[in-house]
């Protein structure tokens, strides 16, 4: 996954639309940390993904266990 982050960190100026992990990476500068704000961001991030999976965790553990059974 670094080719998802590299490339856009490197080719994509910092005025354009970037992706979740190069605006984390934004907040971060080598004398100054936003800790805050970088902790409210990640958050924002990974509440979605942790509500759809509560929402679909049945369906995603039926999957895991027919995925491991023999036939």
């Amino acid at each position: 996954m670094w080719n998802e982050f590299l490339f856009p960190y490197i080719l994509i100026s910092s005025d354009r639309k970037m992706t979740v992990q190069v605006a984390l990476q934004n907040m971060a500068t080598m004398f100054w940390t936003d800790v805050p704000t970088m902790f409210a961001s990640v958050l924002f991030t990974v509440l979605p993904l942790i509500a759809v999976y509560l929402v679909l965790q049945r369906q995603f553990i039926e999957g895991l266990s027919r995925g491991a059974l023999k036939g």
